[in-house]
């Protein structure tokens, strides 16, 4: 009797065990954007919860996540890359509505990804999955027009803070700290004197700021 009961209590673990693992990727998405959305300033919550509804859950939404392969994620980027949005452009009376097919850049696919693999490294913890699917998963290369540079020569930079200066004095300090060390605009518009280390030539970034709403700094 008593190898029985143990052989049922084993039995009911292994269950318990399978059923939690059992889990579709869209299921464990709507628990986890909720439980981000506690800890994230709106803007980043909003852009997680765009990458999952429109991109990433129609596509791998309903496979269990003990399941995943990383084939299935690499078939997900891939089609992202080749097959583009549409959208509709208004022509002329007699053609009425045109459907035009537009691309992806490799960084907004490779945005939703990061996305996708930051939910996965905790379902990996939550589910306790013995596989990460985000593994060995490679982008294309970027094939559009790198002709044109997508930043400022060091002389229309001169330029345009001179007319920032000239036109904008209010905005210069702000404008010329951006330029000078890619802080986003949240955290440097959060800045306080004493983060300015003048001697040690140091600014230290601890707090950001979104829509006047001032919080912590997120790793």
């Amino acid at each position: 009797e008593a190898a029985q009961k143990r052989d049922s209590l084993i039995n009911e673990i292994k269950q318990s065990v399978q059923q939690a693992k059992k889990v579709r990727v869209g299921e464990f998405a709507k628990s986890w954007i909720e439980s981000k959305t506690l800890k994230l300033d709106s803007t980043t919550a909003r852009t997680y919860a765009d990458a999952l509804e429109n991109h990433i859950l129609p596509a791998l939404g309903d496979y269990y996540y003990d399941a995943l392969l990383p084939t299935n994620v690499q078939r997900w980027i891939d089609d992202a890359l080749l097959r583009g949005w549409t959208s509709e452009k208004r022509g002329s009376k007699r053609n009425k509505t045109k459907t035009m097919r537009r691309s992806y850049s490799r960084d907004t696919v490779k945005g939703w990804f990061r996305v996708f693999r930051t939910m996965t490294r905790d379902a990996m913890a939550a589910l306790e999955l013995h596989r990460d699917p985000t593994l060995r998963i490679t982008m294309p290369e970027d094939t559009g027009d790198m002709g044109e540079a997508n930043s400022l020569s060091p002389t229309q930079l001169a330029a345009f803070l001179t007319a920032m200066r000239t036109h904008y004095p209010q905005h210069y300090a702000l404008v010329v700290l951006l330029a000078y060390t890619g802080l986003r605009f949240c955290h440097a518009s959060a800045l306080h004197w004493d983060d300015w280390d003048e001697a040690g030539g140091v600014l230290r970034v601890s707090r950001k700021q979104v829509r006047g709403k001032v919080g912590s700094v997120t790793r």
